[in-house]
């Protein structure tokens, strides 16, 4: 092989691997394109649509300690969303009365209870489900491609699928 015929070969070679290297394949999970932007800018991430979010976070949910793992509040905070939390299921529904909410993060355990108080409140947030790491149920919701929020994802992902259900509510569609 001469000089010239192993230099194509490699500059081929270096072309072919560039070219897959750069193909990105479209997954039609929730959210995944904000993820990958996130990812991308990690801390730096700012939202596409600012929304108004409610943390709903009773000490016997996942959520409390999922949101310190997470630094949930501080982390859709920086990336531009208005965030409230509340504790008990009074305050819920006190928040729920006096405000208009764009979505609720609440555990997954939970949902069929808040779902009710979802449609009576003003704005009609949507319900995204928080669920602990290595769930069965998380596992479904994935299966499912339900938007929705993990103990163990990263920091980023929170405010990615919060930008995606933004995006749905906007274009008068409801999350999966």
């Amino acid at each position: 092989m001469t000089i010239r015929s192993r230099r194509n070969a490699r500059l081929t070679l270096a072309f072919a691997l560039a070219s897959i290297a750069t193909v990105s394949t479209e997954l039609t999970a929730c959210g995944d394109k904000y993820i990958r932007l996130a990812a991308r800018l990690g801390p730096a991430y700012t939202a596409q649509h600012q929304a108004t979010v409610l943390i709903y976070m009773p000490a016997s949910s996942v959520v409390p300690a999922a949101a310190r793992k997470l630094r949930l509040r501080d982390s859709l905070e920086r990336a531009g969303h208005r965030v409230d939390a509340v504790d008990r299921a009074a305050d819920l529904e006190t928040a729920l009365r006096t405000r208009p909410y764009d979505m609720v993060l609440a555990d997954a355990a939970d949902a069929a209870a808040i779902q009710p108080k979802l449609h009576a409140a003003t704005g009609r947030p949507t319900l995204v489900p928080v669920f602990h790491n290595r769930s069965r149920e998380l596992d479904a919701a994935r299966k499912q491609s339900q938007c929705l929020i993990a103990s163990g994802d990263r920091a980023y992902h929170a405010a990615a699928e919060i930008d995606h259900v933004m995006e749905l509510r906007r274009a008068g569609r409801t999350a999966p």
